[in-house]
């Protein structure tokens, strides 16, 4: 493992954390894609969807749904 690809990481190192209550059922908030396997974290794809910052809090201070 050199560090130079995501493809070296330990599969125990990516994002494992608890889901956002506030976030579940945001069609902007899904898991996390790579090569068609779905990882354990789930984010805010906000940006990735639109094209342009959230501009609002993650969690109960976001107006995007």
């Amino acid at each position: 493992m050199n560090g130079n690809s995501i493809d070296d990481a330990r599969m125990d190192a990516f994002f494992d954390w608890p889901p956002e209550p506030e976030c579940i059922g945001c069609r902007h908030y899904r898991g996390i894609h790579r090569g068609g396997l779905i990882r354990r974290g789930r984010v805010c794809h906000y940006l990735l969807d639109t094209g342009h910052a959230r501009n609002c809090p993650f969690g109960s201070g976001c107006i995007h749904r």
